[in-house]
């Protein structure tokens, strides 16, 4: 056996993959589940790839340092890194930094996003605790949306309100004298 397949053999005993230097540990895709696949920095067609940590943030819309920040705080767990030491993303690291913004711009808080996090990371056992974590995040959402809802009915009465004065305006009749259409 060669020295690559020992070291490869060994990684993967380990739960890690290193491919064209690039070390790679078994990350759980944005449905939370940990898939245990690991990808290849593999040449071709369709092949998956690793980004570096500005494609991920240009791809994903957020800083570098947002990235790092992420990884600090344990939101992004275990970013594999080249035989350099630079962060290198696959797609599934990509996934789940798209699916935290989503929940942040949705108002989540990151301490209910690390809760997510931690609860992902342990596994199927917790399906039921991620489930009801997103289903108290949907209502806050819910009410958030029903109350924007109700203030944007406001702006447009007001808008129509001001819509009626300038036509009354242009008439030359006082818009206080004009008659309402209710």
């Amino acid at each position: 056996m060669n020295h690559v397949a020992k070291s490869a053999n060994a990684a993967s005993a380990a739960g890690t993959t290193h491919v064209m230097g690039v070390s790679r540990a078994p990350v759980a895709d944005a449905s939370g589940q940990v898939n245990g696949q690991v990808h290849a920095q593999v040449q071709g067609p369709g092949a998956p790839r690793d980004y570096t940590i500005r494609e991920v943030a240009a791809m994903t819309d957020v800083t570098v340092h947002t990235l790092r920040y992420y990884e600090r705080i344990g939101l992004l767990a275990g970013v594999p890194r080249s035989a350099s030491g630079h962060r290198r993303y696959g797609e599934d690291e990509v996934r789940w930094i798209t699916f935290l913004r989503k929940i942040q711009r949705t108002g989540m808080p990151i301490r209910h996003m690390l809760e997510y996090a931690r609860l992902m990371r342990r596994g199927d056992s917790t399906v039921g605790e991620r489930r009801r974590l997103l289903e108290m995040h949907r209502e806050e959402v819910e009410t958030r949306l029903a109350d924007l809802q109700a203030n944007l009915e406001v702006i447009k009465c007001k808008i129509a309100l001001y819509e009626e004065k300038e036509r009354h305006t242009s008439t030359g009749v006082p818009f206080e004298l004009a008659p309402t259409k209710h």
